[in-house]
């Protein structure tokens, strides 16, 4: 009876645990929180709101092979509030009101 008992408080002790871990992972990060734009992070998605305009913005990051990879900047949103382009290494540049804001990866550019 006491094996019994115990091997059950430790299986929902481990799937406690495990929940747990689970949504500290999966809850959005904020990167930026700025006057201007603010840029939420979860998982490989990340969030651009433009706080000028009231419009978001969505990306998701992809793994892709250097080759086929961009070899420059590219513009994905360019409006009379916000220029958002694109890094070749998988950053972000966010211009807003004049601010530049940068995201990168770690380790990277």
């Amino acid at each position: 009876m006491k094996k019994v008992i115990v091997i059950s408080l430790a299986l929902v002790f481990s799937l406690s645990l495990m929940l747990g871990t689970i949504w500290f992972i999966s809850r959005p990060k904020t990167l930026i929180a700025a006057d201007t734009v603010e840029v939420n992070y979860r998982g490989r998605i990340i969030a651009v709101y433009d706080r000028l305009s009231g419009k978001e913005y969505i990306f998701r990051r992809e793994l892709v092979k250097r080759s086929e990879a961009a070899k420059a900047p590219r513009t994905a949103v360019n409006t009379s509030t916000i220029q958002i382009d694109t890094l070749p290494h998988g950053g972000f540049q966010i211009v807003s009101d004049g601010i530049m804001y940068r995201i990168t990866q770690k380790g990277r550019g």
